[in-house]
């Protein structure tokens, strides 16, 4: 039960961080609200400020995210040899 619990909350985060993208992208940074986000993410507003106090903290994540992500797609195609 809390594996299907924690499951359900990563795919809420990464919803909410989807649809920061695609409308940061599409109407820019400063004129996205939480509001459109939470219609974007089909969600409730209070739900994305339980997992994010601001937007920028919104925009933080989603960077922290992407480093994560490129940090381990380099140690998986480095040699560790070299």
């Amino acid at each position: 039960m809390q594996n299907t619990r924690e499951e359900k909350k990563a795919q809420t985060r990464k919803a909410i961080l989807k649809a920061a993208m695609t409308l940061f992208t599409k109407n820019g940074y400063e004129k996205t609200s939480i509001e459109q986000l939470a219609r974007e993410a089909k969600i409730g507003k209070g739900t994305v400020y339980t997992y994010f106090k601001t937007k920028s903290d919104i925009l933080k994540a989603f960077c922290e995210d992407e480093l994560e992500f490129v940090h381990s797609e380099l140690a998986r195609k480095t040699n560790p040899d070299t």
